[in-house]
């Protein structure tokens, strides 16, 4: 996920992380509104990887419910043994979460 690091980080994001080959990356950037950094992030994504993502923006009041909602999931069913913080699909169809 090296270039996608790197897009990032090219297209302004502050100190771009990414998780395992997941395509998930969490960054810091100037703009506040999500619709706005999931189109600049698809946009840097296209430009430096070649091809068009959807991609879910979220800040971190989102992202921790996204992470409770998601742990609250995982163990609703008693046979799931673990949860899985957050894996989300690159060809959603929302521009947010």
């Amino acid at each position: 996920m090296v270039d996608l690091s790197s897009a990032l980080n090219d297209a302004g994001f502050e100190t771009p992380r990414t998780y395992l080959q997941s395509g998930n990356a969490v960054a810091g950037y100037p703009e506040t509104d999500a619709t706005i950094v999931a189109r600049d992030a698809a946009r840097a994504v296209a430009a430096r990887i070649g091809f068009q993502t959807t991609v879910v923006a979220l800040d971190e009041a989102g992202l921790a419910d996204l992470a409770r909602e998601s742990v609250r999931a995982s163990f609703a069913s008693p046979e799931r043994k673990t949860a899985t913080l957050a894996e989300i699909d690159s060809c959603a169809e929302a521009d947010r979460v």
